[in-house]
């Protein structure tokens, strides 16, 4: 029982390190991306922290199973060179017996990764994906200088005599000609930029409103204490009628139909829920590959490194196999249950192996004599 808690803690241990490593690389390569988002529109770090948490779900779908994946094969690894595997099989260790490590943690994988695709996956990227637009729909900071006209939208101008805080400006003239048949333009002593109702709004106070027709015959002039100005990007599409992503839906609303979508995009919808339904059975397949490659075949260090990287191509040959088979029924449906097979299909040919097949083999010894 200690000896199977300890490599257990091997596992575990093995595969924090190997994840954080692959989360660190998949980190790397969005941060800066990230960051630029969150600095152009003049965002608190805190934003930039909190968009780099939201994603990790939708990473953890491919870094969990290559991360068990590895530390099977480097835990194992390290027990065949530590002459393990061959004082267990000399105590009569069964193959079976030595895979249950394996078997037992690629489970625990599994289940971790299954809440990760059905609830926890949904909800963040549905945070990820607002903040993301809330974060797009503001004026950029770069944007907000004194004594320049900056064209806010094509058909949008703001001048700013006077940036007095974060958000806050002073001295402010706005010409509008969003409007076909009118011009409009502001002028305020005050102003400042806000969020409402998913928009970016610029709160003028102590300002006037002129507008003039476009032909030239009327005109009016307004004065006001405060007024609101949509200044968004899209005056047109409110944020919250934007179209959801697949990623923030549930496995289960991926499946329902839904009115005014096209065929296409009904396909994909299902291949990707087909796909959260499989990967986190991919972490006990990828584990149980790993250990019947390893705990098979003649116990002989020359091989070893042969042997490694044969477990390493086939676990990327099967990944690759999964991946390629959800873009196969995105485009064609009725193949949905390839994606199945390729994640079941593996684990009774596994068993199989482990339960006929002795365990690392030791050479034996020649004959004195040649005999």
């Amino acid at each position: 029982m200690q000896l199977t808690r300890y490599h257990l803690s091997n596992f575990i241990v093995s595969f924090s390190l190997i994840l954080a490593s692959l989360l660190a690389v998949v980190w790397l390569n969005q941060a800066l991306r990230l960051m630029e988002l969150v600095i152009n529109r003049g965002a608190p770090l805190a934003d930039f922290l909190l968009l780099s948490i939201l994603s990790v779900p939708l990473w953890l779908m491919v870094a969990v199973p290559l991360a068990g994946f590895i530390a099977v094969i480097f835990v194992y690894n390290r027990m065949f060179s530590d002459r393990e595997l061959i004082v267990a099989q000399s105590f009569g260790i069964s193959p079976l017996q030595l895979a249950r490590l394996p078997l037992l943690f690629g489970f625990g994988l599994m289940v971790i990764l299954a809440v990760n695709s059905i609830w926890l996956l949904p909800a963040s990227f549905s945070h990820f994906k607002e903040l993301q637009m809330e974060l797009r729909s503001t004026v950029p900071k770069i944007l907000v200088r004194n004594g320049v006209f900056v064209g806010l939208d094509e058909n949008l101008t703001i001048f700013i005599g006077e940036k007095q805080a974060d958000k806050q400006i002073g001295q402010v003239f706005i010409q509008d000609t969003r409007q076909p048949d009118k011009i409009v333009t502001y002028t305020a002593g005050n102003g400042r930029f806000a969020q409402q109702e998913g928009r970016q709004m610029l709160i003028l106070e102590q300002g006037q409103r002129t507008e003039i027709s476009r032909q030239g015959g009327n005109s009016a002039l307004l004065e006001f204490e405060s007024h609101s100005l949509d200044i968004s990007r899209n005056t047109v599409q409110q944020i919250n009628q934007r179209a959801l992503d697949s990623n923030e839906e549930n496995v289960f609303a991926l499946f329902r139909k839904t009115a005014g979508l096209t065929q296409k995009y009904v396909a994909e919808r299902k291949a990707q829920a087909h796909y959260r339904i499989t990967a986190p059975i991919m972490c006990l397949s990828l584990s149980l590959l790993a250990a019947a490659m390893l705990l098979r075949g003649s116990y002989a260090r020359s091989g070893q490194k042969m042997r490694v990287a044969r477990v390493v191509l086939a676990g990327l040959a099967l990944q690759i196999a999964f991946v390629l088979s959800r873009s196969a029924i995105a485009n064609l449906p009725y193949l949905w249950p390839l994606i199945y097979l390729i994640c079941l299909l593996p684990m009774p040919v596994c068993l199989y192996w482990l339960a006929h097949k002795p365990v690392l083999e030791a050479p034996r010894p020649a004959l004195l004599g040649g005999r």
